[in-house]
């Protein structure tokens, strides 16, 4: 079982920080990677964060610094990372992944329940945000993470009303909807997909992964195309 939790560490002054992975396996026993320390300012404060999303070495990742919005990235295993400022935000929840046309962020405003995307092509400077859905569409979500294969759309999965859940627009792509997948009416933690597909667009199986708050083991579901979802194994 592989447990993973990040952490913000800085100087005296606040002035530079550097957000750790600490990642322990029980096979392998645990390690610690970080990015290069980043100048900011005013930035010791809670931190949102959620996985990695690996897809052929590239990564990305958002997090919150005192209602800022960063990603950081790096093109391969053996690039540096490289950090950016995507918005000044409110308190909320964010989920990132990436396919052909780029990188895509998702934010949902804890307040208003407002959802909003971010998008840039890899060698973009600067992302284009979009509302995501009509406003309050997300009012009762309380965890978010999203993956994509290679040649398709984003898939977005959260927590909400009791039920781990897919977001996807409806029909007349006006309003986003959530379609339950399993109930969690006691609450989850640490969501977050993956994908298993090649290059050739062969068949995916995608993989949630939580915490449930009243038990002390990692759940897990499971969707392929010949059965949709079903219950994963628990790892204790």
């Amino acid at each position: 079982m592989v447990k993973m939790s990040s952490s913000i560490t800085t100087t005296l002054d606040k002035d530079v920080f550097a957000l750790v992975f600490y990642s322990e396996d029980e096979n392998r026993g645990p390690y610690v990677s970080y990015i290069t320390p980043c100048t900011t300012a005013n930035h010791n404060s809670d931190v949102a964060l959620e996985y990695i999303d690996w897809q052929w070495a590239f990564c990305v990742r958002t997090f919150f610094v005192n209602q800022n919005l960063y990603e950081f990235h790096r093109k391969s295993n053996d690039s540096d990372w490289e950090i950016k400022l995507i918005d000044e935000v409110e308190s909320g929840k964010t989920a990132s992944c990436i396919n052909t046309e780029g990188i895509h962020v998702y934010f949902l405003e804890d307040e208003t329940g407002n959802g909003w995307t971010y998008h840039k092509a890899y060698d973009g400077e600067e992302y284009t945000k979009t509302p995501l859905g009509q406003p309050g569409d997300f009012a009762k979500v309380t965890e978010l993470c999203a993956v994509s294969r290679w040649f398709d759309e984003p898939r977005l999965f959260g927590l909400s009303d009791g039920y781990l859940k897919e977001f996807q627009y409806n029909e007349s792509r006006t309003h986003i909807v959530g379609t339950p997948i399993t109930t969690a009416r006691s609450g989850l933690s640490s969501l977050s997909a993956s994908i298993e597909q090649d290059r050739r667009n062969s068949p995916e199986t995608i993989r949630l992964t939580y915490f449930p708050d009243d038990q002390d083991i990692l759940g897990t579901y499971v969707w392929t195309q010949a059965e949709g979802w079903k219950p994963g194994p628990q790892i204790v």
